[in-house]
């Protein structure tokens, strides 16, 4: 007799979803919620500190079979997600189910041909019960960047533990310090012009679970090391070329930012399509959102650093009642 099943998934990108599991895991230590439902498969959370935020949204569209009676949620750890993702061979077909009056997730790995056939089960844990809501917010700035770029970008920072971010006259700083030293790279930009702000298309928000906006083609843009090596060859009437698209504001944006999540979050080459798309709003967390080609999205909320007298940065944690960032 089959058991009847409330989530049934079957999906072949299996080397898609470990390096999404893998993009989080070092910010997301603790057990989590796992979140079915008709719309598909999400997470939402925050790292232990309340730094950051993850957002994880996965289409059933975009699986190879989706079905989901009603909504399930699955405390669980993104470390024994990995570890029964990588049981399987990326060749597989991957399967993930809950069976009726059962609060197990079941993974299993079926080969296309050969006899290995892998099961994984991991019963529900004790998550936080408390959800967010991120409120939505008109960016004053949207930039959309090579994943590659921005990781080299930041990684030429790894002297400081805080990034300094500013948008201004058509450009992107990126500077930081540390002691003596000081560093500063001044990214140039093809700008584009501000859409008509109205309600129906106003900067892009934070994408919500059922919600998957658009990602706007970027034009090609030439990589750092290609702008760095084109630099030895140009002449004086030629122009920089860009290296990133903004949407032309008036609004100038600028924060800190901590190196350390930024490198965890920047890890992320392989998604996106080779773009990532920065989101900057004055006294708001900078949010970068990796758009997984017709999948859905996974984006990072970073909270700013406070720096003092004595160059040392604190991290606002984002509180859920009276921080910079409020959730409902």
């Amino acid at each position: 007799m089959v058991a009847e099943m409330k989530l049934s998934i079957r999906n072949v990108q299996i080397k898609t979803l470990q390096t999404i599991f893998e993009s989080i895991k070092d910010l997301v230590i603790h057990t989590v919620n796992l979140e079915f439902a008709r719309e598909g498969m999400s997470l939402m959370c925050m790292d232990g500190s309340h730094v950051a935020m993850v957002h994880l949204l996965l289409e059933a569209s975009g699986f190879m079979a989706y079905s989901c009676e009603e909504p399930r949620s699955i405390g669980i750890r993104v470390s024994d997600i990995l570890f029964a993702i990588k049981a399987c061979r990326n060749s597989d077909e991957l399967q993930m189910q809950i069976p009726a009056n059962e609060t197990t997730l079941y993974f299993r790995g079926i080969p296309q041909e050969g006899q290995k056939h892998v099961t994984i089960s991991l019963q529900s844990l004790d998550a936080e019960s408390e959800r967010y809501v991120i409120p939505p917010c008109k960016w004053s700035q949207t930039v959309e960047m090579n994943t590659k770029d921005l990781k080299e970008i930041i990684r030429t920072f790894d002297f400081t533990d805080a990034l300094h971010i500013k948008w201004a006259d058509k450009l992107l700083t990126f500077s930081g310090k540390e002691d003596n030293k000081y560093a500063e790279i001044l990214v140039n930009t093809l700008v584009e012009e501000a859409p008509e702000q109205t309600h129906a298309n106003a900067a892009p928000s934070v994408p919500m679970p059922g919600a998957n906006p658009a990602m706007p083609s970027v034009p090609d843009l030439p990589s750092w090391n290609a702008l760095q090596e084109g630099d030895k060859h140009a002449t004086q009437a030629e122009k920089p070329k860009p290296l990133a698209k903004a949407f032309e504001t008036n609004v100038p944006v600028e924060a800190s930012y901590s190196i350390k999540y930024l490198k965890w979050i920047t890890k992320n080459e392989p998604l996106g399509g080779g773009v990532v798309r920065l989101m900057l709003e004055p006294d708001f967390p900078l949010a970068m959102t990796y758009h997984i080609l017709h999948w859905g999205e996974l984006t990072f909320l970073l909270n700013t650093s406070v720096e003092d007298d004595m160059d040392d940065d604190e991290y606002v944690p984002m509180d859920c009642d009276n921080g910079p960032m409020p959730f409902d």
